[in-house]
């Protein structure tokens, strides 16, 4: 049986990451091309951004897990023979993709679809969310059960006027 090797294979997990992140980066970047202007939209929709502190509260799950994934490969680099410098690489990796999970973001509701992390998603894909926090409103992305929540934050006045707004166009699919 051959193993393979771990350079390898360490090379492979930071180009498939490196992907990842400069993906994520790149959609939180254009979003503010999406969604230029705040508050009231001409089209009678309404954008808002969040603050870092925002960020924080809506990604826990995220910012945890991140924190595992950076912790994990050192307890089995040695047993693996995997360098260091792979493990440091994906770190460093994963330390942007936290730092974008914290970038302010603009989100936006019209008619049609919800703009959030620079991604436009149809109000079919989404449902409400059973359990709500305060400082957040979770919707759930339908056919993805549990595992796809998709949180949106903000002040407290703006996550009031989003509320509003996602309940109207809920109650309207409903009719």
């Amino acid at each position: 049986m051959t193993i393979l090797d771990p350079v390898i294979f360490g090379l492979g997990i930071i180009v498939i990451v490196s992907m990842i992140v400069i993906y994520d980066l790149w959609r939180i970047w254009s979003s503010h091309s999406e969604v230029p202007h705040l508050g009231k939209l001409e089209n009678g929709g309404f954008a808002w951004s969040s603050g870092s502190e925002n960020e924080l509260t809506r990604d826990i799950p995220g910012l945890l897990t991140m924190g595992a994934m950076m912790a994990l490969p050192w307890f089995f680099a040695e047993q693996s023979g995997t360098p260091y410098w792979i493990i440091i690489t994906f770190d460093i990796l994963l330390s942007l993709h936290i730092v974008g999970m914290l970038v302010p973001k603009r989100h936006a509701i019209t008619s049609t679809h919800l703009h959030v992390d620079g991604h436009s998603i149809p109000w079919s894909a989404l449902k409400p969310s059973k359990r709500q926090k305060k400082a957040r409103i979770v919707l759930q992305r339908k056919g993805w059960w549990i595992l796809a929540p998709l949180s949106l934050a903000g002040k407290p006045s703006d996550l009031t006027e989003a509320s509003r707004r996602i309940a109207e166009i809920f109650f309207a699919e409903e009719e």
